[in-house]
């Protein structure tokens, strides 16, 4: 499934109406080049999850905010392939935290159910094309109910 979101402002919203549909274990990959929104769409999910000042973790790896529920915001752009053993990702989601991962194409080993994943491809200078699909049965129907709401949000 596709979404095309003409500005920033977009992809914040899709991530606020994502915060309704989200649930702790879910990991959510997210793939694309530099400056295509990922963080932007983060921003959105914290914000409808009552958090503010959600910021890329780029520098410190993972960023962990509490709001209505636990949020492990997770950058691996500067971690080589296979070094993600030492940052216990696996036990944010045992921990219930909702992990949202950018840069996955890093992970040796990635989950194989309650996974969305979502690539962003850069279009133009506001336009991106964010390509959306689940791994597993809970996170299928959790994405199929997030497609539906973002179908009336936006019209």
């Amino acid at each position: 499934m596709k979404f095309i979101s003409s500005s920033p402002e977009e992809t914040i919203l899709l991530g606020q109406i994502m915060s309704h549909h989200v649930y702790p274990g879910l990991v959510i990959l997210l793939y694309g080049d530099l400056g295509a929104g990922k963080t932007e769409l983060v921003r959105g999910l914290g914000n409808g999850l009552g958090i503010r000042g959600v910021r890329s973790p780029s520098f410190t790896l993972i960023n962990e905010y509490k709001g209505q529920l636990l949020l492990a915001h997770v950058d691996l752009y500067r971690l080589h392939k296979g070094a993600e053993d030492e940052l216990g990702l696996f036990e944010y989601i045992d921990e219930g935290f909702v992990v949202v991962i950018e840069w996955p194409d890093r992970l040796v080993t990635v989950p194989d159910t309650d996974v969305w994943l979502f690539s962003f491809e850069i279009k133009n200078q506001n336009t991106r094309e964010i390509t959306l699909s689940a791994r597993g049965p809970k996170a299928e129907k959790a994405l199929y109910a997030l497609l539906s709401d973002v179908k009336e949000g936006l019209e």
